[in-house]
């Protein structure tokens, strides 16, 4: 089966929630993360094993 990229758009605690939930899920992979903030993200995708993250302002 073919495997879903996900990306998330703020690093808060539903993201968070969501994230969690996304790792238990089959054929998904959570490929990237963007925040209003970049050190946020940068610690979300620490945290959570995400290998890209950037500030979200750019791309509004």
């Amino acid at each position: 089966m073919k495997v879903i990229n996900w990306g998330i758009i703020g690093a808060g605690n539903i993201s968070a929630s969501f994230t969690a939930a996304l790792k238990q899920m089959e054929y998904t992979e959570l490929t990237a993360v963007a925040s209003r903030d970049v050190n946020k993200a940068k610690k979300f995708a620490e945290k959570f094993g995400i290998r890209k993250w950037d500030l979200v302002l750019p791309y509004l």
